[in-house]
């Protein structure tokens, strides 16, 4: 199992009983397979429910200690492809979208709003987004190794996002 797939594997299973979380299956893609098709790809990885509020979540694992914008989504007429339709759907009320980066070099992840990302991206001359500069804009998502795998402390991050 890759990284970024033990994640999102680790991420659901931190997901206290009570609460609804759902992960969106992967999009397929094109291959020279006669049995594949093409799916459009998904709004997010996770919607959850929980504490009256809806959660579009995209979660990003990375090995450095930086994020490529590149990664998030494609800049199309100053607006990120993907995150900018997402961003308009979090200022709805009760409705938070955004990303939950885990830099695994740091043992450190984070959720960053939906809005904070776009607008970093689209008003900063990098083309990445450091620990550092995460740790300005988000919120530490608590997290505890367990052997191999970690546990995130969800609940605690619903109460402060």
């Amino acid at each position: 199992m890759n990284e970024g797939k033990r994640f999102e594997d680790c991420f659901n299973k931190s997901v206290p009983k009570e609460y609804f979380c759902y992960r969106l299956r992967d999009a397929g893609g094109w291959s020279n397979a006669d049995n594949t098709r093409f799916t459009p790809s998904n709004m997010c990885d996770f919607i959850m429910y929980a504490k009256g509020r809806i959660f579009l979540l995209e979660l990003k694992s990375v090995k450095e200690k930086s994020l490529s914008y590149g990664n998030i989504g494609k800049l199309e007429n100053g607006k990120i492809k993907k995150t900018s339709v997402l961003a308009e759907e979090g200022k709805k009320k009760g409705v938070v979208f955004g990303y939950i980066i885990n830099y695994r070099g740091a043992n450190k992840t984070y959720f960053v709003s939906a809005d904070k990302l776009a607008y970093r991206m689209l008003n900063n001359t990098k083309k990445s987004l450091n620990l550092k500069e995460c740790e300005e804009i988000g919120v530490l998502v608590e997290q505890t190794l367990k052997r191999v795998n970690y546990v995130y402390n969800v609940d605690k991050f619903i109460e402060e996002v």
